[in-house]
């Protein structure tokens, strides 16, 4: 599994980190040998982060939560339906997964529905309250601008937008937002591009 970029973002008494996989072919990777060398109490610290990654599978995308502990020690805590579909591929992307500027909400794209979930954030994991279909063809990158969502489509090289109500966690879809990028490929490389814009270091 191959994490390609990180979004960390502050909740009371918890962080929550980010992180985007572009290969997700099996999705609970944790080395056997990580839990077994620690122990059972692992020798851990008190937690310190929630980790999302995104499954992408063909048949049931899910939104995968993960402990991560002081010493470094992660452990998965529960996995969220986003109610769409991936591709069961690589995506080759960055940004599958990005919080709100409130970082109260996590949005996450589905590649093989062609549409975008939204998560509220909670102490007790993630609630899907939105999910809404776009007009380009197989999204793999979202990035949030206040209270716009800006969705990168590599099946047909495109931009789609939606205006974001981040009081009900809602999505409606911006009038003449899906725009086509210039040159094949091209959505790949805004992928990337919107990701370092958007996201902090």
């Amino acid at each position: 599994m191959l994490f390609t970029r990180s979004i960390r973002a502050n909740l009371p008494g918890r962080a929550v980190k980010t992180l985007v996989a572009s290969i997700m072919a099996c999705v609970l990777l944790i080395p056997d040998a990580a839990f077994a060398i620690e122990g059972p109490d692992h020798g851990r610290n008190e937690a310190k982060e929630t980790v999302y990654t995104l499954s992408n599978d063909a048949t049931r995308n899910e939104v995968l939560a993960f402990q991560r502990y002081g010493n470094g020690h992660m452990e998965p805590t529960g996995h969220f339906a986003t109610g769409g579909t991936g591709t069961g591929s690589g995506l080759g992307n960055q940004g599958a997964l990005a919080l709100s500027d409130g970082e109260r909400y996590l949005f996450a794209v589905n590649a093989g529905s062609n549409d975008v979930s939204v998560f509220r954030v909670t102490r007790d994991g993630l609630e899907l309250v939105d999910r809404v279909a776009e007009e380009g063809l197989t999204p793999v990158s979202v990035t949030v601008d206040r209270n716009r969502v800006y969705v990168v489509n590599a099946g047909d090289d495109s931009i789609f937008g939606f205006r974001f109500d981040p009081r009900a966690g809602k999505l409606r879809p911006l009038p003449q937002s899906h725009q086509t990028l210039s040159g094949d490929g091209t959505a790949s490389r805004r992928s990337a591009e919107l990701c370092e814009k958007h996201s902090p270091v």
